[in-house]
């Protein structure tokens, strides 16, 4: 007896345009992000496994190298030079040899392509950094830097992380009405606040990993 099974065809994958990705990387689209690191995770996933000295999961790395992604389309610094596939793949490679050298092994040499992702992602590391340090600060101190970088809070999609970006810089006459005090008032505050936030952040030990 022969068993004549009714073909299913495939489901077709539903095809976005570069634009279309990072578009939906930019607004926090889910479904978006859902794709991209589905068709990502295996080219990851054996990147991550050459580093088998470094104690690094596949799956913490391109979820990481997403959130930096996202977080550099917003603020402008994805030129669109290489595909979203190309520069997701970059900034994970950029993770895992930054964690090579956290452990002073020997890694690959680095293009001319890696040291521009590398700068990139030193400036994610430094500003995650320097709001660390100012959110030890008191609290007058937070609330006045906070107004006038006019610092917001991001949840980006999908992964519940709390980011921060930082826009233009607010007027100390619109500082001095939400803090009801004089505009002078304000721009000293703002001054004396400042110093404390470089003072701490030059103390401390982590600022040398940038240098």
């Amino acid at each position: 007896m022969i068993l004549v099974t009714k073909r299913i065809k495939p489901v077709p994958i539903e095809k976005f345009s570069e634009e279309d990705l990072i578009k939906g990387l930019e607004l926090g689209d889910g479904k978006i992000i859902t794709l991209i690191y589905k068709r990502n995770i295996a080219a990851i996933r054996n990147m991550v496994n050459q580093y088998s000295n470094i104690i690094l999961e596949a799956d913490d790395v391109i979820q990481e190298g997403l959130t930096r992604a996202i977080l550099n389309i917003r603020d402008k610094k994805f030129n669109g030079a290489s595909s979203i596939h190309t520069y997701l793949y970059s900034i994970c490679k950029n993770i895992c040899l930054k964690e090579c050298q956290k452990s002073k092994m020997f890694y690959p040499a680095k293009t001319s392509t890696d040291l521009i992702d590398e700068q990139q992602e030193d400036y994610y590391d430094l500003l995650q950094l320097v709001l660390k340090i100012k959110q030890q600060m008191e609290q007058r101190c937070i609330e006045i830097i906070d107004l006038r970088f006019s610092i917001s809070p991001i949840l980006t999609s999908d992964h519940d992380h709390l980011h921060k970006k930082v826009q233009i810089m607010m007027p100390f006459e619109d500082i001095a009405k939400k803090l009801e005090i004089l505009p002078d008032n304000a721009r000293q505050r703002f001054k004396r606040c400042l110093e404390k936030l470089i003072g701490a952040v030059n103390k401390d030990k982590q600022i040398e990993d940038f240098f």
